[in-house]
């Protein structure tokens, strides 16, 4: 007789009822649920670090303080580059405006026979939103923002720290709720969890510095305004696979065109073209040493239902999330093929079809 150690799991009925209370928690529940799931992959994270410290029999409560302490030192310094990036681009944004609208006019009069006059209105709010009665206008809602922003921010920490703290223990309660034939494939999952968490997104913070300092190196080069904001952008939208260089490739061009005109645009494109380039066959392979095998179709899909229901933290947590679900799939037998479906494997390999597995 066959056996089959999570066969409660995977009858159908049971698997449609958890993706349905599932997708019911994380929207319901989502301003409780973002800051300790993005805390659970900041202790991740800094899990390694804290691993080395406790080999050189560093206190535990110090050990721990110091690893988010680091944490903090970090993303403080990325905020205050982005912060510094923004308000610099933004101070800018009034000089360009007559530039601007003389740009779209004579790309109006190019595409005039196409477009039938539909970019006749240019943008009109630049400026406005730079100045100070704009920022005076919005103060209660900015006040308030900043409010909910300084409040997660510090709940985030007190869990990271929490979860640092107190890993051993949540792993052996973990292990004590699932049944103890089960114990070494849970503990095998978690560990698969702890290396592959802080390799992806140590490597993909390290990849998006890098690529963030060739661009902006490179539209230096171009004579592209604005090159540290760009250098910025870049790097931060690339945290988002697929869809984030997009928007970044789109936006880059458009407004290189608006401001500097069509040769500072080409000279952007390239430098976004080469940038690319070099993350994708260098920094991303060597870096981030492929930590998570999805394919670009779970990918996208992944990506936009996490964007959907938890926004920007939700794309940026997605791949991650995703990657673990593969780790939990693989690991169960009867869970294989669903991990082999969501990996670039699943249609090189010769096993059970995952429309079998479900029905069966």
């Amino acid at each position: 007789m066959k056996s089959n150690t999570f066969s409660p799991l995977v009858t159908p009925s049971l698997v449609i009822l958890g993706i349905v209370g599932l997708l019911f928690l994380i929207t319901t529940y989502q301003s409780f649920l973002v800051p300790l799931v993005l805390a659970t992959f900041f202790a991740l994270l800094i899990l390694p670090g804290a691993e080395y410290l406790d080999k050189k029999h560093v206190p535990k409560i110090l050990n721990h303080l110091i690893m988010v302490a680091l944490l903090i030192i970090i993303i403080s310094s990325i905020l205050f580059v982005i912060s510094f990036a923004f308000a610099e681009f933004a101070s800018s944004l009034g000089q360009y405006r007559p530039i601007m609208e003389n740009n779209i006019m004579n790309l109006q009069a190019f595409l005039q026979p196409v477009t039938g006059g539909i970019l006749a209105n240019p943008i009109a709010l630049i400026g406005e939103s730079g100045s100070i009665e704009f920022f005076l206008k919005n103060a209660s809602s900015i006040l308030v923002n900043a409010g909910k922003f300084g409040a997660t921010t510090g709940l985030v920490i007190t869990y990271t720290f929490f979860l640092l703290h107190y890993r051993e223990h949540i792993k052996n309660t973990l292990g004590s709720i699932i049944q103890k034939k089960n114990s070494l494939v849970t503990s095998g999952v978690i560990k698969k969890i702890e290396r592959m968490v802080p390799r992806y997104l140590g490597g993909l913070f390290l990849a998006n510095i890098m690529l963030g300092i060739i661009t902006y190196v490179g539209l230096l080069i171009a004579g592209v305004d604005n090159a540290l904001f760009w250098g910025v952008a870049i790097g931060l939208l690339n945290t988002v696979p697929y869809i984030g260089p997009l928007v970044g490739f789109s936006t880059l061009v458009v407004i290189a065109f608006l401001t500097q005109g069509f040769p500072v645009m080409i000279g952007a494109l390239i430098v976004f073209a080469i940038g690319q380039f070099i993350d994708n066959a260098i920094l991303a392979p060597y870096i981030t040493g492929g930590s998570i095998d999805i394919n670009p179709l779970v990918a996208i899909i992944g990506l936009v239902a996490m964007g959907t229901i938890w926004g920007v933290i939700g794309m940026i947590l997605a791949i991650p999330l995703i990657g673990i679900v593969k780790i939990i799939c693989d690991t169960i037998p009867d869970y294989q093929p669903i991990g082999q479906f969501l990996g670039n494997d699943y249609f090189t390999t010769k096993k059970t079809s995952l429309l079998k597995t479900l029905i069966k």
